[in-house]
C-alpha cells in the first residue's frame, strides 16, 4: 500500500481501530497480550534492519539530546511487523507493571496491544496520535502515543517510529517532531542507496529551507532518468516522478542540470510554473566514460521484457521471490533460479539484472542444458 499524503480524519482512525479490536474479541478491561520474540529471532531482526536502525540512530539522537532528553518520553521503533527493534530515553514515566511493552522484540500489533501507536499506524498507513483514554485497553490509558511510517526508497513501509510519554509533554509539538524524524530517516536511507553513484537535487520553495528535512529530494542517474524520489518532492511540485526525465522537471537540458555547481544554492523554473530553489549534489564515485558511439544506435526491445516490479501480478509466491532477490541483486551473493521449462526463468533474470547495479553492462546467457 503506498503512502498518502492526505491524512484521514483522526478521530475516524481511532474508530475504526477500535472496531477492528471488538472483532478480534478483545476486552478493553481485559491484559493486553504481551509478546516478545526470543534473543535468537531479536538477533536476527537486528541483522535484517541493520541499516534501519542504524539511520535511525544518526536521526533519533540528535533530536532527543537537544529537544527530548529532559523530558518523560520513549523514543521506539518498530519493524513493519510491529516488533520492537530499539528505543531511546529513559522510562521515567514507567513504573515496573508498564515496562515490560518497550522492551525490544515486543509486538505493538492491535490484536496483541489494542488500539495504540505503532499498530494502527501500521493499520492506517498514516502518523497517528492516540491519546491517554483512545487506547483500546485501559491499562495503557496512561500515556500519549505519537508515531509515522517509515517507507524506503521503492516506497514499501520498513518501519515506524513512536514517540511515547506522559500527559504533560505538549502534544502538538511531539506529533511534529516524530514526522520530521521519520522524513529525516526516509531520505537519508535515499541518500545511502543512490547517493554513490547518481545525481542528489534538494529543492524548496525557499533558499531558507533547503536544509530542512521538508525539502523535496530526487535522485536522477546518469542518463537523468528519476530513480527515486521522497514523497515531499512529488507533494511539492504536484506530479508523480518515478521514472520521469529531470530535464522535463527543471525546465532545462540534462548537461546543463548535471553541471550545476555542486552544492551551491540555485534558482529555476520547475515543471513551467514553480520557482524553485535548489541544490545539487553530483555522486561521490564517478565512472571516467570515453565516447561509446553504440550507444547513439536504436536499442533493440525485448517483447518478452517485463519489469521487476510488474513481475508479481497479485501472486504472493512471486512478490516474495522478488522481495528476496532485491535484497541480495547488488550483493556478491549467486542467485539460483529454478523451475520447469517455459516457465520464465531468463525474464525473470532478465528483470533482475536491469533492476541492478549491473544494468549497464552485458547480460550473458547460457543455457546449461543445451
Amino acid at each position: 500500500m503506498d503512502p498518502k499524503d492526505k491524512a484521514s480524519d483522526p478521530s475516524q482512525i481511532i474508530e475504526q481501530s477500535w472496531q477492528r479490536c471488538e472483532k478480534l474479541g478483545l476486552s478493553q478491561s481485559g491484559q493486553p497480550d504481551v509478546k516478545q520474540l526470543p534473543r535468537y529471532d531479536q538477533e536476527l531482526l537486528d541483522e535484517e534492519h541493520k541499516e534501519l536502525i542504524d539511520t535511525t540512530h544518526s536521526e533519533v539522537l540528535p533530536y532527543y539530546e537537544n529537544i527530548l532528553s529532559n523530558t518523560q518520553c520513549l523514543i521506539l521503533l518498530a519493524d513493519s511487523h510491529g516488533n520492537a527493534l530499539n528505543r531511546w530515553g529513559k522510562p521515567r514515566f514507567l513504573t515496573k507493571q508498564y515496562s515490560p511493552i518497550f522492551q525490544k522484540g515486543v509486538n505493538w500489533t492491535e490484536n496483541h496491544l489494542g488500539t495504540n501507536s505503532i499498530g494502527t499506524v501500521l493499520e492506517s498507513r498514516e502518523a497517528v496520535q492516540v491519546q491517554r483514554d483512545e487506547h483500546y485497553f485501559r491499562t495503557y490509558r496512561f500515556m500519549i502515543g505519537s508515531a509515522c511510517p517509515i517507507y524506503d526508497a521503492n516506497r514499501k513501509l520498513i518501519g515506524v517510529l513512536d514517540v511515547s510519554s506522559d500527559a504533560y509533554l505538549p502534544q502538538a509539538h511531539t506529533f511534529g517532531m516524530v514526522k520530521l524524524m521519520a522524513q529525516g530517516i526516509e531520505n537519508r536511507l535515499i541518500v545511502s542507496q543512490f547517493g554513490k553513484h547518481n545525481y542528489l537535487v534538494s529543492f524548496n520553495t525557499n533558499a531558507d529551507n533547503l536544509d530542512s528535512q521538508w525539502s523535496g529530494l530526487i535522485a536522477f542517474n546518469e542518463d537523468g532518468v528519476i530513480i527515486s524520489a521522497n514523497k515531499r518532492a512529488e507533494l511539492i511540485l504536484n506530479t508523480p516522478l518515478a521514472l520521469v526525465d529531470v530535464s522535463a522537471i527543471f525546465d532545462m537540458p540534462l548537461n546543463d542540470i548535471k553541471n550545476l555547481p555542486d552544492q551551491v544554492p540555485v534558482c529555476f523554473q520547475a515543471i513551467g510554473k514553480y520557482r524553485m530553489h535548489a541544490i545539487l549534489k553530483s555522486p561521490t564515485v564517478i565512472s571516467i566514460q570515453t565516447p561509446n558511439f553504440e550507444k547513439k544506435a536504436l536499442p533493440k526491445t525485448d517483447k518478452y521484457f517485463i519489469a521487476l516490479d510488474e513481475f508479481s501480478s497479485g501472486d504472493e509466491r512471486i512478490e516474495r521471490c522478488v522481495e528476496q532477490a532485491k535484497r541480495v541483486i547488488d550483493k556478491d551473493i549467486p542467485i539460483l533460479i529454478h523451475g520447469e521449462t517455459g516457465v520464465g526463468k531468463e525474464v525473470f533474470v532478465k528483470a533482475l539484472h536491469q533492476f541492478s547495479e549491473r544494468k549497464q553492462n552485458p547480460l550473458v546467457a547460457v543455457n546449461c542444458a543445451a
